[in-house]
């Protein structure tokens, strides 16, 4: 098992904070005060731990202040009470992670039902599956291990028919995304009201 892992799952509570923590406490010592030379923007695709470790320790503050300011544009209602959430280009799942504790925060008495889980990079995924079950085991996870333009109607097709969550965090900008295939697959649930929340790099 690995240190951030082991750290994780001494932790009483799992919030953005505790997680970045658990990362900074997994890298080497020489790697604390400068962790993003070990990362890359873009459509790279992990496949050591300290990367993911690196990439956590680097930016999740960053993630986590342009996830706030786009949630603060979603509608002023109250959710659902159950939701579904399928979050596009994944990573490590911060912005599930985060629509997670800013439902706490604002006590507005929604669950998210089931989350659907896409990135092409393996690695990222089975640590979003692990840190979001740390949170709240009862979610139906789903990971779909492609790469956008691969994905299918039937791969974000969802168990049940709730109000749907889209999430694009950091990946609509990279070059090679063929916005007319996404156009063609993001409503497979369109018997359902679907909100797209996009974050940019800037």
């Amino acid at each position: 098992m690995s240190t951030f892992r082991q750290n994780i799952l001494s932790a009483n509570i799992i919030t953005l904070d505790k997680i970045k923590e658990a990362a900074v406490n997994s890298l080497p010592a020489n790697l604390r005060q400068r962790p993003w030379t070990m990362t890359q923007r873009g459509a790279a695709i992990y496949d050591e731990e300290v990367q993911l470790d690196a990439y956590l320790a680097s930016y999740t503050d960053w993630h986590k202040g342009k996830l706030q300011k786009a949630f603060s544009k979603l509608p002023k209602e109250k959710p659902a009470s159950e939701i579904n959430l399928i979050d596009w280009g994944c990573g490590q799942g911060m912005a599930s992670l985060f629509f997670l504790e800013y439902i706490q925060k604002n006590n507005l008495g929604c669950n998210i039902r089931e989350i659907i889980l896409i990135d092409p990079c393996v690695l990222a995924v089975h640590r979003a599956e692990f840190l979001i079950h740390r949170v709240n085991p009862n979610i139906v996870l789903r990971c779909i291990t492609k790469k956008i333009n691969d994905v299918t109607k039937e791969d974000v097709k969802t168990v049940a028919s709730r109000p749907t969550y889209h999430i694009f965090s950091n990946v609509l900008d990279l070059d090679g995304i063929d916005l007319k295939h996404l156009s063609q697959i993001l409503y497979a649930n369109s018997s359902v009201v679907n909100y797209i929340i996009c974050v940019s790099p800037y």
